[in-house]
């Protein structure tokens, strides 16, 4: 057997002097002496380039510039926000009754704000990597293909607050299709273990959230809710002498302002046609992560 040994053809202009028998080396001057020459060549960095790494990247969430409100966890890149709901798409005579409340609400000196997008939520808030997404995404997808579209009524008055209590919500409870939610809601959480995620209540109220405000407002919502009695909204006051009044545009009763007063819920149930308006289709499962919309139909 030979052994050959293989060369560049340059290999006589690039071999290193080999030391003389003898003759000792101090490699570590040698090595000093390398790394001078390579700092002595090194470009300087300009100020500029420099001035970018000056301080760690960091996140600074600013709540007015979100109306006041406050994120339930930091952000960091990376984390996208994460939700799984059934939209409803309101009619206008819906928003008409929702200003309607919140008008109510106004005369006590307990403004509201409406919420711009109505849905009923079948999973927490959770953080999801960017990663994850499509998987995920698939995972839901796989789960939604076999479940039938339903009608809901959300038509029962109630209050919420979230986890932190630094928000509270004026909602409408499912008073019919919750267990058709129920069935999906299993689903969902079942997407949410395997990715070892916060899965939802354990009872669960399905609702639509429909108007918010800061702060923990639960007890002047619930007396407003079932104590005080107020005037109907576009009623004449006590004592103006007017009598009975028509509420126009919303229900076709008279309102005997001395006797007949409503409160939130009677104008829920009184609202003309709410059966109808409170009534919605859920047709497909949504997913919004960070910016972007995943649909599920349902057959």
């Amino acid at each position: 057997m030979f052994l050959v040994n293989y060369s560049s053809s340059s290999e006589d202009e690039d071999e290193e002097e080999e030391p003389r028998p003898g003759v000792r080396v101090d490699v570590g001057a040698a090595a000093a002496a390398c790394s001078e020459e390579v700092k002595s060549q090194r470009l300087p960095i300009p100020e500029s380039v420099m001035g970018m790494f000056s301080q760690s990247e960091e996140h600074l969430d600013d709540s007015s510039n979100h109306d006041g409100r406050i994120r339930s966890f930091l952000h960091q890149r990376g984390n996208w926000s994460t939700l799984v709901y059934v939209e409803y798409y309101p009619e206008e005579e819906f928003v008409e009754l929702i200003d309607l409340l919140l008008t109510h609400l106004q005369a006590h000196k307990l403004p509201m704000t409406r919420v711009t997008e109505f849905h009923v939520s079948l999973s927490q808030t959770v953080v999801l990597r960017h990663h994850w997404i499509s998987i995920f995404v698939e995972s839901l997808k796989e789960k939604m293909t076999f479940f039938d579209r339903f009608y809901c009524l959300s038509d029962k008055v109630k209050i919420y607050t979230n986890e932190e209590k630094t928000r509270t919500f004026l909602g409408l409870e499912v008073s019919a299709g919750s267990n058709y939610l129920l069935e999906l809601l299993k689903e969902v959480d079942k997407s949410m273990e395997e990715f070892n995620l916060k899965t939802y209540h354990k009872s669960p109220s399905f609702h639509i959230s429909v108007a918010w405000c800061l702060g923990d407002l639960t007890a002047e919502l619930e007396k407003h809710q079932h104590e005080l009695q107020v005037p109907a909204v576009g009623a004449p006051e006590v004592g103006s002498g007017k009598g009975p009044q028509l509420l126009e545009g919303q229900c076709g009763r008279r309102y005997d302002t001395e006797k007949n007063r409503i409160s939130v819920e009677d104008m829920v149930d009184k609202f003309e046609n709410s059966a109808r308006i409170l009534q919605h289709y859920a047709d497909q499962v949504r997913c919004k992560t960070g910016n972007k919309v995943f649909s599920f139909s349902l057959r």
